[in-house]
């Protein structure tokens, strides 16, 4: 469930100065037609291009500036425990209505949607997102065969995303088995793989840019597995990105199974 901080909003009217430190919620925001009401966002806010020109920037997710925040005098802030820090959060929340997300799954990214419809007064809409986007998740095909999967995040030190996280729901909702029974994002080594190796290392476009001279220590010492770069929006951007993210990821494994 999301968490409001800090003062309580007033529900008699919806918020009008919106400030959102979330890339994929800032993109969904927009999607609901809360651009014109959308006053900062981050750097990372890249989606839509052409709408999000014209709001504000504040920084990044763990560094955003409470300052030119409360400048702007919005009434509602969108967070995330996940993305942004918390000295940040709480000084805003010490003034502002705070809405904190706490997305671990697909399932919670849907209630989130709905959530954030009643907060902005976008129910209806939200509720027409909900339905397109958890049809289009039903019907995503499955790998024909499971296949245990390390998916990577960073690199020096390594990480991968692992339980209780929401690329963990999306590789699951593809048949597949996440490689690490570690929670949230742990660092890995090597040796750790080397008793029952993934079946397919995938490295994502981000939050670390993934090249494929990236993984040539893991590829030599796992040769029968497969290697993968993916898009990390399509793994890890809850919110509107999912109802194309569905059709994609649906064509990517397709195509893996395909090459395998």
């Amino acid at each position: 469930m999301a968490i409001l901080l800090g003062p309580k909003l007033d529900h008699s009217h919806v918020p009008k100065r919106i400030v959102s430190l979330v890339p994929s919620l800032t993109e969904t925001l927009i999607e609901l037609g809360l651009g014109e009401r959308l006053v900062g966002r981050t750097r990372f806010c890249i989606h839509p291009t052409e709408a999000v020109r014209r709001i504000e920037r504040i920084g990044g997710t763990k560094d955003f500036s409470v300052e030119r925040i409360l400048k702007l005098k919005p009434d509602l802030i969108i967070g995330s425990q996940e993305e942004n820090h918390k000295e940040g959060i709480e000084a805003l929340q010490a003034q502002l209505p705070v809405w904190m997300s706490t997305i671990d799954s697909v399932d919670s990214a849907l209630e989130h949607i709905s959530q954030l419809g009643e907060v902005t007064g976008t129910a209806e809409k939200a509720h027409q997102m909900t339905q397109a986007i958890d049809k289009a998740w039903a019907d995503i095909p499955r790998f024909p065969s499971s296949k245990r999967v390390a998916y990577f995040i960073w690199k020096n030190p390594w990480m991968i995303a692992g339980k209780g996280t929401y690329i963990d729901s999306v590789l699951e909702r593809l048949g597949c088995t996440n490689a690490s029974s570690m929670e949230r994002y742990p660092e890995i080594r090597i040796e750790q793989f080397s008793t029952d190796p993934p079946d397919l290392f995938l490295f994502s476009s981000e939050p670390f840019p993934f090249k494929k001279e990236h993984w040539s220590a893991w590829r030599g010492a796992f040769p029968n597995a497969q290697f993968c770069l993916v898009n990390g929006e399509d793994f890890s951007w809850y919110g509107s990105r999912m109802l194309g993210a569905a059709e994609r990821l649906s064509a990517w494994a397709s195509d893996l199974s395909d090459k395998h």
